[in-house]
């Protein structure tokens, strides 16, 4: 049976393939006036939206000298003019032929000047396929609200049989306003993160309309990185490969997340867009590295110590000298881009200095009693005597930054960053305890620095200590990395529409089951069954599903050892995929489905 029995199409953009020449256009008004040409791809998918006249004003176009009508009259007339070489995309006219089939009724609805739209819409030969073809009163490009409410009163179709079909996230507004479901294609006239922001389906072509309208299943895939093997993007993307190929009906949207660790700044790529900047910094031993933060459209940077300070880094880690330095000299090019606002994801560090690294990189100075600065690493700081300031960018003061943390650990103790995470960075007993009683005189020295001990506040002792130093020195909040990624993808609007949710992460164990990714998506999911594909299982199944899990697929379900099973970590997805497909169509699945959560 079909979900909806109405679509409204939206026309350029979705149907017309017209990017090109709306871009060709805009260039031309601009060469007109002596503008500056800046209307190229990235900015405009980034930047286009409504009411056109305010875009027009970022362009540079000036309305105190000219009548915005004029100047949209004059793109229309240009517009107009180039059509020739104008087609609807491939999968048009096959989509509208089988909606037409199925007993579906379309619309157009457009901000185009009506009788233009109706002229574009028969040069294409579509006429007789629509019910109605609606446009704008004039050629202003405010709002397609009024003409879509006009159509669904005076027809009396029912908002929720209705499906509004688009490019950009004013037809995602235009659906909101209206009260009717709405779903995207990317290759239009936004970018795909900018409508993946808006929490509904998102598609690259017109296939995936057709597969919701006629009542396939929905899968949202939200799983972490497989660690040393699989970015948490790769992962969606076979796991959404093998689920449509094994079901072509099945809906599959694609939302890898991470937790503040691994994969957070992809993470935050996909769901905003923006631009991601590579810049050559300090290893965690002091060799040069490549490391990659994103900068999103609101100018937003977003970064992670696992590109720069990560424990992947090095062949063989030194946990006695390895350094944040690396993670500091990424903020410090994030502020000389002029970035106000930095999200910072603690984890997968190499190193257990406390910080000192990071905030070396930013102007302190970190010294001995003879006053010499000491050398990186945590295992110098038994000698850490007093902490200069005086070189500190100043730009920090101004700087809100938020740190992406799933650590409540302090930074000292048992429980503390050298005790519970050194060993995994090579530390050897007599080293972990060396570390520890480093970080306990960083911490004496930082409370007569500041006059404030944070040495036990949650989250102290995350990324070898970093937590720390955030908070003492940089004002920092410290945030749920999972949590923070999940609102910001509207995560649990996404959820009610899905019948199933996907996730997963390299290996789920009882670390996992205290809030990490898999189990912040499961407490997320609010009715919608959550499955999980991991590379190793770890963890009492028992706890899993009470954690919100209740099917888990493995890859390594031979639990061979990593060397041995890393070189086909794909492949081994790609085997679980099916067995995860084979259970969704079964009965077993509609059985989980009807048993309470």
């Amino acid at each position: 049976m079909r979900r909806y029995d109405y679509v409204l199409w939206d026309w350029n953009g979705t149907l017309l393939d017209d990017l090109a020449l709306n871009l060709s256009v805009e260039n031309e008004l601009l060469r007109r006036r002596g503008l500056f040409e800046r209307a190229d791809k990235d900015y405009y998918l980034e930047h286009f939206g409504f009411p056109i006249i305010e875009f027009y004003r970022a362009l540079g176009f000036d309305f105190s000298k000219e009548d915005y009508a004029d100047v949209a009259n004059e793109y229309a007339d240009t517009y107009a003019a180039g059509l020739d070489g104008v087609r609807l995309f491939d999968d048009a006219l096959p989509v509208i032929d089988a909606l037409h089939d199925s007993g579906v009724r379309q619309v157009v609805i457009s901000a185009t000047e009506h009788t233009l739209l109706q002229k574009q819409v028969a040069r294409y030969d579509l006429t007789a396929r629509f019910d109605s073809v609606l446009g704008s009163e004039n050629n202003l490009g405010k709002s397609k609200v009024a003409v879509a409410l006009d159509w669904l009163q005076r027809h009396g179709a029912d908002p929720k049989r209705t499906l509004f079909v688009g490019d950009t996230t004013h037809d995602f507004e235009t659906a909101e306003a209206i009260g009717c479901a709405c779903a995207l294609v990317a290759r239009g006239h936004n970018s795909r993160s900018r409508l993946e922001a808006t929490g509904c389906p998102v598609f690259g072509d017109l296939r995936g309309v057709l597969r919701l309208v006629r009542g396939g299943k929905t899968v949202l895939l939200a799983p972490d990185s497989f660690k040393g093997t699989l970015s948490a993007v790769a992962v969606a993307s076979t796991l959404a490969d093998v689920l449509t190929g094994e079901d072509p009906a099945l809906t599959a949207i694609e939302l890898p997340i991470a937790d503040g660790g691994e994969g957070t700044v992809d993470a935050y790529l996909k769901i905003f867009g923006g631009e991601r900047r590579t810049r050559t910094v300090q290893s965690p031993l002091g060799h040069p590295v490549d490391a990659a933060y994103a900068v999103l459209p609101d100018g937003t940077a977003v970064m992670e110590t696992a590109a720069a300070s990560g424990i992947a880094i090095e062949k063989e880690n030194d946990a006695m000298r390895a350094s944040s330095y690396g993670t500091g000299e990424l903020l410090r090019d994030a502020l000389d881009r002029g970035c106000k606002t930095v999200l910072l994801g603690l984890g997968g560090s190499a190193m257990t200095d406390g910080g000192t690294g990071f905030l070396r990189a930013l102007g302190a100075r970190f010294l001995d009693r003879d006053e010499t600065e000491l050398p990186p690493g945590g295992g110098a700081l038994l000698r850490l005597r007093r902490i200069d300031l005086s070189g500190l960018d100043p730009r920090l003061q101004t700087t809100t930054l938020r740190v992406l943390c799933d650590v409540k650990n302090p930074l000292v103790g048992p429980n503390g960053a050298a005790h519970i995470f050194a060993p995994q960075k090579g530390a050897d007993p007599s080293q972990v305890r060396l570390l520890d009683l480093g970080l306990r005189q960083l911490a004496f020295c930082t409370a007569n620095t500041t006059g404030k001990d944070n040495a036990f506040l949650p989250g102290a002792g995350a990324a070898g200590g970093m937590g720390f130093i955030l908070q003492s020195f940089c004002g920092a909040a410290l945030q749920s990395g999972i949590d923070c990624i999940l609102d910001a993808a509207r995560f649990s609007d996404r959820a009610k529409t899905a019948d199933l949710i996907v996730t997963g992460e390299g290996k789920m164990d009882a670390q996992s089951l205290m809030g990490k990714a898999p189990f912040g998506v499961a407490s997320r999911a609010g009715q919608t069954p959550v499955a999980a594909v991991v590379g190793l299982l770890a963890a009492e199944e028992d706890a899993v599903r009470q954690g919100g899990i209740v099917k888990v697929f493995e890859t390594n379900d031979r639990h061979l050892p990593f060397e041995q099973v890393k070189n086909t970590a794909h492949d081994d997805l790609v085997r679980a995929a099916k067995k995860l497909a084979a259970w969704f169509s079964s009965q077993a699945f509609a059985a989980e489905r009807r048993e309470p959560r």
